[in-house]
């Protein structure tokens, strides 16, 4: 059943709701290729403008909770003591301020259609638009789909990308392989296009 019908679900007698961790993921890729968002303090000023909270109310419902690192809580390897990074506005608009970005503008490519790991891609870009605006980014909203956003992320000149993650594995290399991995860039998994030698 869709997140918005649970509670109705929860509420009926004649039914058990039952709920499990999931092992899938959904993020807003930064690409990392790409300056300004090829440095580290740029990403963390515009992750601290986005309200995690109101996302996991206003799309999934309450269903699901803000992620601490790319493995999910049912993986293995999770790291319990990992940080998330707290909803916080004014500190993200005087990062951005004191690394000279206070117009920016950021293109966002949005899947147009429900996804696994999001019910509501659109919405969930609307959401992040109107936190970005807060802080003095301008976020412009780009619809994608199917093949053609493959081909479009391929060419790396996207900023931001709405996307996901879901497997059968609690391994944490089903996780870090496909989504952080340099040979992953080129396989159209890798949407931040991160890659550390190293």
């Amino acid at each position: 059943p869709a997140a918005s019908q649970l509670s109705i679900l929860r509420d009926d007698p004649r039914l058990r709701l039952t709920l499990r961790p999931g092992m899938n993921v959904a993020y807003l890729a930064f690409n990392t290729a790409k300056p300004p968002l090829n440095n580290p303090a740029v990403r963390h000023a515009l992750a601290l403008a986005i309200n995690n909270q109101r996302l996991m109310q206003s799309i999934y419902y309450g269903t699901a909770e803000t992620a601490a690192s790319i493995l999910p809580r049912a993986s293995w390897a999770y790291d319990n003591e990992a940080k998330i990074t707290e909803y916080d506005p004014a500190k993200s608009r005087e990062q951005l301020k004191s690394l000279g970005l206070e117009n920016l503008t950021l293109k966002l490519w949005v899947p147009t259609r429900s996804q696994a790991w999001n019910p509501s891609p659109l919405k969930t870009a609307e959401l992040i638009q109107a936190d970005m605006a807060q802080v003095g980014v301008k976020v412009v909203i780009v619809p994608v789909e199917g093949r053609f956003q493959e081909a479009r992320l391929m060419d790396m000149s996207h900023d931001l990308t709405l996307s996901g993650w879901a497997t059968d594995s609690n391994d944490p290399d089903s996780f870090f392989r496909p989504l952080l991995s340099c040979a992953a860039i080129h396989s159209q998994t890798n949407l931040a296009h991160w890659c550390d030698p190293k």
